[in-house]
């Protein structure tokens, strides 16, 4: 989501900024949509640092891959 945006961030940065999402949605009380986003943006950084760590790596590193 935030890289079809142009935003490149760091898996943990990710989830932390779901987490932040996710507080303000629940602060604001009619503010669903918020925490909605929050839990998504959340849950692909988890999935992303998962992947990660079982070597699948970031596809956008493919590049570097290649001049080894």
């Amino acid at each position: 989501m935030l890289r079809m945006a142009g935003i490149r961030l760091h898996p943990g940065v990710r989830v932390l900024l779901g987490i932040a999402l996710m507080a303000v949605g629940l602060l604001k009380h009619d503010a669903a949509p918020l925490i909605v986003i929050g839990a998504v943006v959340g849950l692909l950084g988890l999935v992303s640092m998962a992947g990660g760590a079982a070597g699948g790596g970031d596809p956008g590193d493919a590049h570097r891959d290649r001049r080894r």
